[in-house]
């Protein structure tokens, strides 16, 4: 039977079902999970995937259904920026769950059920929960429009950031069988969840994401239920890695090049009254070499 992915009206309208049995009234994970783990009986003995996807529904009905939409130039800047373990201990997002859609996405999978073999990732599911013992951990759905998907599962946050993704077993499992092309796309979309949580890090952010998502050219092509909360993080980047990214998570790395690709990375920036506080600041990936000498 082929796949069909949720549409967004589905996930809404099934959210309430999973918000009764999760996060009702409760606001800590693991009382939550409990009662989920308790209740959910109907999908007892479902894949995975199916399970975390409704686990994830209860926590975004609860955190007022958050949608960040990110252009393909932002995207694949973030995907090419690195964060180190230690900055992965500080990364907190500003919801525990939420939606990342991503247009004209760079990566490219493997899909059976599409017309020519392969689809864009465009629809992340992410969901950052506390466990019992009061670390972090993340869970990552991404999926194309034909319904075909790879995922993380659980990852404590200082093992999120990962370019040589295994197959880890139970802790760290996919719902369908990962090629290193499929562990490659999980990399740059991990990279991508954890710079966007940085990018959202301060209240300013916040709100000059919803400023984009409630100017004109965006409302034009908005679509979804009126209830989602959209921020939207425009493609006002000075350096198109698009390319790239699609390169790296085709055929992985290449022998070095007369000009190439220096990932971006972050630092802290002292701001405020007496400069006391620190924000989150993006230095974007850059060519390395003469324009003129670029390969490939």
């Amino acid at each position: 039977m082929t796949p069909r992915r949720a549409t967004l009206t589905e996930l809404v309208d099934r959210s309430h079902i999973e918000h009764a049995r999760s996060y009702d009234g409760v606001d800590d994970d693991s009382v939550a999970w409990g009662r989920f783990a308790t209740e959910a009986t109907d999908i007892a003995g479902a894949p995975h995937a199916v399970v975390c996807e409704c686990w994830w529904m209860g926590r975004w009905r609860a955190d007022r259904y958050p949608r960040v939409v990110l252009g393909p130039r932002r995207a694949a800047s973030l995907m090419a920026t690195g964060v180190a373990a230690e900055q992965m201990s500080m990364v907190v997002p500003p919801w525990r769950a939420f939606l990342v859609e991503i247009a004209d996405s760079p990566v490219v999978i493997r899909d059976p059920h599409a017309p020519d073999g392969s689809a864009p990732i465009d629809r992340l599911e992410v969901q950052y929960s506390m466990h019992h013992d009061g670390q972090p951990g993340w869970t990552m759905l991404a999926s194309t429009a034909f319904g075909t998907g790879v995922q993380r599962y659980n990852v404590f946050s200082p093992d999120w950031i990962n370019d040589a993704l295994v197959y880890e077993g139970p802790a760290d499992a996919f719902s369908l069988a990962c090629d290193a092309e499929d562990l490659r796309a999980l990399s740059v979309l991990s990279r991508l969840v954890a710079g966007l949580s940085l990018s959202l890090a301060t209240p300013e952010a916040l709100a000059d994401a919803v400023r984009r998502a409630k100017g004109k050219s965006y409302r034009a092509r908005r679509r979804g239920p009126s209830v989602l909360r959209d921020y939207v993080l425009g493609d006002d980047v000075r350096v198109d890695v698009r390319e790239a990214v699609r390169d790296y998570v085709t055929r992985g790395g290449r022998a070095p090049r007369v000009q190439h690709l220096v990932r971006g990375h972050w630092r802290t920036q002292p701001h405020g009254p007496e400069r006391a506080l620190r924000k989150w600041i993006h230095v974007e990936p850059y060519w390395r070499g003469p324009e003129s000498e670029r390969l490939g």
